[in-house]
């Protein structure tokens, strides 16, 4: 109000007066390690202009072009600031605005002294302190008189103190760089007037905030977000808000309800279409597990069955058929084996050409088990086994492939092959029971969540009622007949302002 009528009276509790007060606290505490703080304040915020020198030797110029206007703002505001600092006790020459700075030397001067301890407060623009501003060495507070419109800049206000290399206040770290000390960390002020713009304002970064976090997430339950830019206050709008009026302070409150049920309906419906297409896919889904169940224990069954028992001597009798030919040592048999392997695999590969697809093919017999080649990759195959008593049987096949030419290397390595097979059955019934069990409580958990209505539907309904009931309220009362070439606006003094 000061700026518009110099003459009127100044609160005791306006927020400069708040600020200077918690500013010299700081300072005063901080006096033993020179801490320094940053007061962010962009009320008439200087512009600048960057000149590129007209030769190596001239330092590039950083040019303010303030308006009339903005030349006494920062001279009110500024100036009164320091003013109520000095008249704490803080010396003149450690108050500086980053603004003085005209030079990329000047302001690297500015930060060195600040970091050296020789400027303790600095007060400036988000543009001009948020971003390329390093002196947290020695920081100790940062100060919001008041806020951006972007909740990036207000991050960037943070960032001066939120970051690596407080080497007063920081944490001390050992040289694994585990933390020995958390520090007593820095101090962070946001000043409020209560009943003003300023509730406005941060309603709007935190609106634009949301949506961007919820969209880095992935979180967006919403098919589409809303244009939080395109939030406008009319002079009514503006008018009731100065002044108080609980009716505008109401309908912002309703409104961020509303968007919240709203967004929570659109995730509640996202749910119901979900749970009707598994609905419709999981019947079958445990069909095919069970079926696969059974017969995996089927085979499990039919493996014990047919298991070696050990002779006199704790030795298991070994088996093998290939071509009618049964070897019962597992040295003579590797050959025979790594031979039928290579037919079974060119026979695979001429079928393939023919038909379009690789078949497996049954090449030898081992524990009442079919054992079987399928070509892979190019030269390569896998063995597989199936049961020779079924004709529904599943094919279990081996994870790592056969070099085709390379086979008879493999030596009795092949037998151990087809007995890791056998031995991995039961932990493929262990897989598919834990699958079928899953899928039963999936179908019972979407059964459930379909028959589930909107649990806050009523809430929805309500506050979308009272909504329209204060737009209303708000309509009329800006059709009221009144005075129609005066608007005078009289705002008491500010009652309360909290740090």
């Amino acid at each position: 109000m000061r700026l518009v009528t110099p003459d009127a009276p100044e609160h005791p509790r306006s927020k400069l007066n708040l600020a200077a007060d918690e500013i010299a606290a700081v300072h005063s505490d901080t006096e033993h390690d020179r801490g320094i703080q940053l007061v962010f304040l962009d009320l008439g915020t200087p512009k600048a202009v960057d000149t590129v020198p007209a030769r190596d030797d001239e330092a590039a110029m950083i040019v303010d072009t303030e308006t009339p206007e903005e030349v006494a703002l920062l001279t009110d505001v500024y100036a009164d600031l320091k003013r109520k600092l000095i008249a704490r006790g803080i010396p003149s020459h450690e108050i500086r605005f980053v603004h003085e700075a005209k030079t990329r030397e000047a302001r690297f001067r500015l930060f060195q002294a600040a970091n050296d301890g020789l400027v303790r407060v600095i007060v400036g623009s988000t543009a001009k302190l948020g971003t390329g501003v390093n002196v947290q060495k020695r920081l100790a507070g940062l100060h919001h008189l008041d806020s951006p419109w972007r909740p990036m800049d207000l991050e960037q206000r943070d960032g001066r103190g939120n970051r690596q290399g407080n080497e007063v206040y920081g944490p001390v770290l050992d040289s694994s760089g585990a933390v020995i000390d958390p520090g007593v960390g820095i101090r962070i002020f946001v000043y409020l007037t209560s009943r003003s713009f300023d509730g406005y304002v941060f309603q709007a970064i935190e609106a634009k905030a949301r949506g961007f976090k919820a969209i880095l997430r992935r979180s967006v339950t919403v098919r589409v977000v809303e244009d939080v830019d395109d939030v406008v206050l009319s002079a009514a709008e503006a008018k009731a808000l100065v002044a108080g009026d609980p009716d505008v302070l109401k309908r912002v409150q309703l409104q961020t309800a509303i968007v919240k049920l709203e967004a929570l309906r659109a995730a509640h419906l996202d749910q119901q279409v979900q749970a009707r297409w598994e609905l419709k896919r999981l019947p079958q889904r445990i069909a095919d597990l069970r079926a696969r169940m059974e017969a995996i224990a089927a085979d499990v069954a039919f493996r014990d069955i047919h298991a070696p028992q050990a002779n006199t001597h704790g030795d298991k009798p070994f088996s093998f058929d290939v071509d009618g030919c049964v070897y019962t040592d597992r040295v003579e048999a590797a050959p025979a084996f790594a031979a039928v392997i290579q037919r079974g695999a060119e026979a695979s590969f001429a079928a393939g050409e023919t038909a379009g697809s690789c078949p497996s093919t049954t090449i030898a017999a081992y524990r009442g088990f079919e054992v079987t080649v399928r070509p892979a990759t190019s030269g390569t195959v896998r063995l597989g086994l199936r049961c020779a008593e079924r004709f529904d049987a599943l094919e279990y096949a081996t994870a790592r492939t056969l070099d085709v030419a390379q086979v008879p290397a493999y030596g009795i390595g092949l037998f151990q092959r087809v007995d890791h097979l056998l031995e991995a059955m039961g932990a493929e019934l262990k897989a598919a029971q834990d699958g079928l069990a899953r899928e039963e409580t999936n179908l019972a958990s979407y059964s459930d969540q379909l028959a589930r209505p909107f649990e806050h539907d009523e809430a929805l309904l309500i506050a979308q009622r009272e909504l329209a009931r204060i737009e209303r309220k708000l309509t009329l009362s800006v059709g009221a007949p009144g005075p129609s070439s005066t608007w005078t606006t009289v705002v008491d003094p500010v009652e309360e302002a909290a740090a």
